[in-house]
C-alpha cells in the first residue's frame, strides 16, 4: 500500500474509513488523541449503557474521511496509534459503531462469552490469519484492513464482502447494546491462543 492512500488518495463513491483504536493502549488515554488533530471526540463502542464505566479503554472509532493530520500521525507509526486499526467500510460512522458492539464479545463452544479487542492490529492480524475459521458474516460490509501489527511496513487485507451482516443473525436487536452475536469455535480459539495470551480483567471476563 503506498503512501498516498494515507494522506489522502480518493475514496471510493460511499466508502469510509475508520480509525479504530484500542482504548487500553493510549499512554495519555483520550486526552492524548486531541494532540493529534482530532476535533470530534472519538465514538466510544462500550459506552452502550451497561459498560460505560469501561469505555474509554475498549474500542474508540474515528473517521478518517476529512483528517489527514490524523491520518498521517497513523501512517508513520505514531506511538499512541502503533497498534490501531484502519476499517474500509461503506456504513456511517454510527452504524459502525453497531458493527462494533456486535462484534467486541464472541460466545465460545462451551457456552462462555469473552470479549474480542477488535481494535488492536495483532489481534486483527490473528483474525486475518485465521480466516477461514471465522463464523460467515464476520467481516461483512467490511471491504478492507490496514495494520501494522508490530511490523515496519503498514499491510492492507482486502475482503469479499457478500455476506449478510450480524442484524441479519437471530438474537441481534439492534445497535444499542453490546452482544455476542457470533460463536468462535474450539480451533478458531486455539488458532488465536496459539500466538496470544488470554488474560482477565477486573470483572473477571476472560479477553481474546
Amino acid at each position: 500500500m503506498s503512501q498516498e492512500w494515507a494522506t489522502g488518495a480518493p475514496l471510493a463513491p460511499g466508502e469510509h474509513r475508520y480509525l479504530a483504536i484500542d482504548g487500553a493502549s493510549l499512554p495519555a488515554g483520550i486526552r492524548g488523541l486531541y494532540d493529534l488533530g482530532i476535533s470530534d471526540p472519538p465514538v466510544q463502542v462500550l459506552a452502550d449503557g451497561v459498560h460505560d464505566a469501561l469505555a474509554p479503554l475498549g474500542p474508540l472509532l474515528l473517521s478518517l474521511d476529512d483528517n489527514p493530520e490524523l491520518t498521517g500521525h497513523w501512517y508513520q507509526r505514531h506511538p499512541a496509534l502503533a497498534r490501531a486499526v484502519v476499517f474500509h467500510t461503506g456504513m456511517m460512522l454510527e452504524e459502525f459503531a453497531g458493527y462494533f458492539r456486535a462484534r467486541v464479545q464472541v460466545r465460545l463452544a462451551d457456552g462462555r462469552v469473552v470479549w474480542l479487542r477488535l481494535a488492536d492490529a495483532n489481534v486483527v492480524a490473528r483474525l486475518v490469519n485465521a480466516e477461514t475459521l471465522l463464523p460467515t458474516a464476520f467481516w461483512s460490509r467490511v471491504t478492507g484492513l490496514s495494520y501494522g501489527a508490530g511490523q515496519a511496513e503498514v499491510r492492507h487485507h482486502q475482503l469479499t464482502v457478500a455476506r449478510l451482516d450480524c442484524q441479519g443473525v437471530a438474537g441481534f436487536d439492534g445497535t444499542a447494546a453490546i452482544q455476542p452475536c457470533f460463536r468462535f469455535s474450539e480451533a478458531l480459539v486455539q488458532a488465536l491462543s496459539d500466538t496470544q495470551e488470554q488474560i482477565t480483567n477486573d470483572q473477571h471476563t476472560e479477553v481474546l
